[in-house]
């Protein structure tokens, strides 16, 4: 149960109603009217691994670009930047590629957003390039811009990255608060797979399927999900996955105790 956005009550499947919840109407700001209703949802799940249809003019059609510099990045591109092939010379084939599309994003910072508000408990991924600069996922995303978080940092040189998991408030970067940060050794230009599972107020974020972060999170009723980056010369993802999840959390016994039927 939430009021206000915010988590007051979370009662197990198995209760006995009725159930009644109050509020004092002296904190009700002026001018709003409180309201009460039921969002229904069902299961999603949804990926892009940014293989455009022939004919398709919307190149993100799937996507909100929030902030920032975004567009598809092809193996084309990558072949000319490393001088293995010159401009104007033959092309690779995107019928010949396993890997041909990618995206690029770039922007101090830059956003893509994607889903519906009230999707929640869910599991985010995206496999990302390691480069000097911030990158990652975002979760949970308002329309106020408040956000939870996932990146990886780098900077210039390095062979190690900062991996953070944090929230952000409506006024941004700004009001970003650290919920957890780990360093691990990689090399600039080294694909990595960043994912998170979040909800019922936990947070578990991963790098390569190994658990780093494990944080509880004063986390919204839902939320958009989408892709960050924080870097002036740019970040490239791709294979970006998102669905429901529906394990429950049991990381204490209070947690235990309360999804236990008795």
């Amino acid at each position: 149960l939430y009021v206000g956005n915010r988590l007051v009550a979370q009662l197990p499947p198995a209760f006995a109603p009725p159930l009644r919840v109050e509020q004092d109407a002296a904190s009700v700001p002026v001018g709003e009217t409180p309201q009460a209703f039921f969002q229904r949802t069902e299961d999603f799940a949804f990926s892009d691994d940014f293989l455009v249809p022939e004919g398709e003019e919307n190149l993100l059609a799937a996507w909100q670009k929030v902030s920032g510099e975004w567009d598809l990045h092809t193996a084309i591109d990558d072949a000319v930047e490393r001088k293995l092939i010159a401009p104007g010379g033959r092309q690779l084939e995107p019928q010949r590629s396993p890997n041909f599309y990618s995206l690029r994003g770039k922007g101090q910072p830059g956003m893509l957003t994607t889903g519906y508000p009230f999707y929640d408990r869910y599991q985010l991924a995206a496999a990302v390039q390691a480069q000097a600069g911030e990158m990652g996922l975002v979760f949970y995303v308002q329309e106020d811009g408040a956000c939870h978080g996932f990146t990886l940092g780098m900077g210039p040189g390095d062979d190690t990255a900062v991996l953070r998991l944090w929230q952000q408030d409506a006024g941004g970067p700004v009001g970003r608060r650290q919920l957890g940060a780990v360093e691990t050794p990689l090399a600039a230009g080294q694909w990595v797979r960043l994912s998170v599972v979040a909800g019922d107020g936990r947070i578990q974020a991963f790098i390569d399927r190994t658990r780093v972060l494990d944080a509880a999170a004063d986390l919204p009723p839902g939320g958009l999900f989408g892709l960050y980056v924080d870097s002036e010369t740019g970040v490239r993802f791709d294979d970006v996955r998102a669905a429901t999840v529906h394990d429950l959390n049991l990381a204490t016994p209070e947690a235990i105790r309360f999804h236990t039927v008795a």
